[in-house]
């Protein structure tokens, strides 16, 4: 199964640096990461675009947004090129670099049909960002708020999960916790979702969600940190 919480496990517990192409459709993304977090985003979708975000933060005003194409300068990204014209701060780039990194990202976790390419590039360890995004946040966020998909059950069917790292324990709600206490590593989701009294599909994504944030893992696989 392809999707892009899988990739952001990988590349945040792994300490990952590099670039991820994503297409679906005629949707085309690039994610850039350094030291496993997401550090900078761009897209070809105009509601994730930065003009269309500042605009919508109230970062910028319906003149300036109308007029967005003026002041994108070659060798020079927008954001730059608005602070120089006094018309946002640079705390106002930043706010609008975080906000569009997220939708970015975010707006990719309800595809499962989607392509996907990392690369992994050295240098990025050397180059100060703006904004650097903790990925267990993105996938927290990202998987409570898509739709579930039966791809998610079926990745899940006949595996023993084991519990791993607790380290994101405090980050799951209330009924995700109860739900994970009943994971102990010796009976298969099916049988454990067989013997609970919980939704199937809550149980599902939960399942995913502890996945991603390697709070359980599967037998023969690395324990949490190892690569």
């Amino acid at each position: 199964m392809e999707h892009i919480a899988f990739y952001a496990r990988d590349i945040c517990f792994g300490r990952k640096q590099g670039q991820l192409f994503f297409r679906q459709g005629n949707t085309q993304k690039y994610l850039f990461f350094q030291n496993g977090n997401l550090v900078y985003a761009r897209t070809n979708q105009p509601d994730e675009l930065l003009g269309e975000i500042l605009f919508r933060l109230g970062k910028i005003s319906q003149d300036v947004y109308s007029r967005i194409e003026e002041y994108i300068e070659p060798k020079k990204s927008l954001g730059e090129s608005l602070i120089e014209n006094n018309l946002i701060s640079r705390m106002d780039l930043v706010d609008g670099l975080t906000y569009q990194m997220r939708e970015i990202i975010l707006n990719m976790f309800p595809y499962f049909d989607a392509q996907f390419k990392f690369q992994e590039k050295v240098g990025f360890e050397e180059e100060n960002f703006d904004v650097q995004i903790e990925l267990p946040v993105l996938i927290e966020d990202g998987i409570r708020r898509m739709r579930y998909d039966q791809h998610i059950g079926d990745f899940f069917k006949g595996k023993v999960p084991v519990p791993s790292s607790p380290r994101y324990l405090y980050r799951l709600t209330e009924v995700e916790k109860e739900i994970f206490d009943v994971i102990e590593g010796e009976k298969s989701t099916d049988e454990i979702l067989q013997e609970s009294i919980f939704q199937p599909e809550l149980f599902w994504k939960s399942c995913f969600l502890f996945y991603c944030l390697h709070l359980i893992n599967f037998p023969g696989e690395p324990p949490w940190g190892e690569k």
